[in-house]
Order: C-alpha cells, then sequence, then structure tokens
C-alpha cells in the first residue's frame, strides 16, 4: 500500500499527465523526418510505430525525471515559500529516498527507451538527462533561467527527428528547437511573476525578481 501511496503522490508531484505536452513537438520533428526519407512520388507514411512507442516511452521519461529533480533540487525553496507549502514532498507525504528511487527509475526507462531508437539516441541520453537535470539550478544564478527551461523542452522536436534520422540533423528541427524554447521560454515568465517577492528575498535570479514584473512581461510578450 506504501508504493501504490508513494507511486500516487509521486505522480502527482511530476504532473506526470502534463507529459502530453512535450509529445505532440517530439512527433512533429519525427513525422517531418519521415517526410524527408520517402522516395520522390511515394505516398505520405507516419514513421514506424517501432520508432512511436520509445520515443513516447522515452519523452514521458525524460519529462518525469525533470520534473522530480526539480521538486528534489528546489525543496529548501518550495519549504519556504507559502505556495508551494503543499507539495508532497515539503509535506512529508513522499520522501527524498524513493523520489531518487523514482529519479533513477525514469533515467533507466529514458536510457532503455534511446537504446531502442538507435545508436545516437542512446549516446546522446546522458546529456539530455543532465541538461534535464541542470535547468533546475539556473534560477540561482541567471536571470535567462527561463531560457534553460524552454531549451529542455526545445530538445523535443529534435529527439523526435534524431529518432527517426539520426545520420543528419534538418533545419525543421533547429526551427521548431528555437520556436518550443522562446514559447516555454514566454510562458515560464509569466509563470515566475506570481513569485517575484519571493524570489527577491531569497536571492534567485529569476527575471521578475530582478527586472520587475512589468519589464518581465513586457520580455514575455516579446
Amino acid at each position: 500500500m506504501s508504493l501504490v501511496k508513494d507511486t500516487r503522490a509521486i505522480c502527482r508531484k511530476v504532473k506526470i499527465a502534463h507529459s502530453v505536452c512535450a509529445l505532440p513537438f517530439a512527433f512533429t520533428g519525427a513525422f517531418l523526418a519521415q517526410k524527408t526519407i520517402l522516395p520522390p512520388g511515394a505516398d505520405w507514411a507516419a514513421p514506424s510505430w517501432r520508432v512511436l512507442l520509445p520515443l513516447t516511452l522515452a519523452m514521458v521519461a525524460v519529462r518525469s525525471f525533470a520534473m522530480a529533480y526539480n521538486r528534489l533540487a528546489d525543496l529548501d525553496i518550495d519549504s519556504e515559500n507559502p505556495r508551494t507549502l503543499s507539495r508532497p514532498l515539503v509535506t512529508g507525504e513522499l520522501s527524498v529516498a524513493f523520489t531518487k528511487r523514482f529519479l533513477l527509475a525514469c533515467a533507466l526507462i529514458f536510457t532503455s527507451a534511446c537504446a531502442a531508437l538507435n545508436t545516437t539516441c542512446l549516446l546522446l541520453s546522458p546529456v539530455a538527462l543532465a541538461w534535464s537535470a541542470f535547468y533546475s539550478h539556473t534560477k540561482r544564478f541567471t536571470q535567462f533561467c527561463h531560457y534553460a527551461l524552454g531549451s529542455v523542452l526545445g530538445l523535443a522536436p529534435v529527439a523526435g527527428w534524431l529518432a527517426v534520422r539520426p545520420d543528419t540533423l534538418g533545419y525543421p528541427a533547429v526551427i521548431l528547437f528555437f520556436a518550443v524554447a522562446l514559447w516555454v521560454a514566454g510562458f515560464d515568465i509569466l509563470y515566475a511573476c506570481q513569485d517575484a517577492e519571493f524570489d527577491r528575498r531569497m536571492g534567485l535570479f529569476s527575471m521578475p525578481a530582478r527586472q520587475g514584473v512589468p519589464m518581465a512581461l513586457f520580455t514575455s510578450s516579446w
């Protein structure tokens, strides 16, 4: 029963249902890459389920890893913020030890899914995991932390492309990387506005805390 309770709590904590947010971008990269390998005049065809299945598994696993790591890395901050006092790690509903085991499981699932795709994805999997974890620390030293978060989700179309075309990275995937990264950064700046005063008091480097909410809103809109 404890395992079931912990699993429910951590799924709620990492908002695992929101993983669908990244899947359209990953699938877009995969479908665009698939189009480039079809012979001239051939009927359009979707990528094989042998690509889409492990790609889906990889995206859910890496996003769950990133969210769980973020909650663990920010535990000291969340314990001081009135807005986040109800989070399972803060209340003690979820233990640090279980969260670490969940991180390990997500990393293993992600790496295995990448291995099922191709060698390129497997070799790049440690880089993706490291970057997914690193962004959680950026708000401690730079106001561009929102763009670091954006770049994590921006990797989704790149991953989708490489799942189909590991031999080359096409310009559509690069364009989508920047489009998704800037889009996510924009709404993360909006999200950070609610904690502007708290972040300033804690010495954190969110854009609303450093530049003020009006300038942050202008930057997000731009």
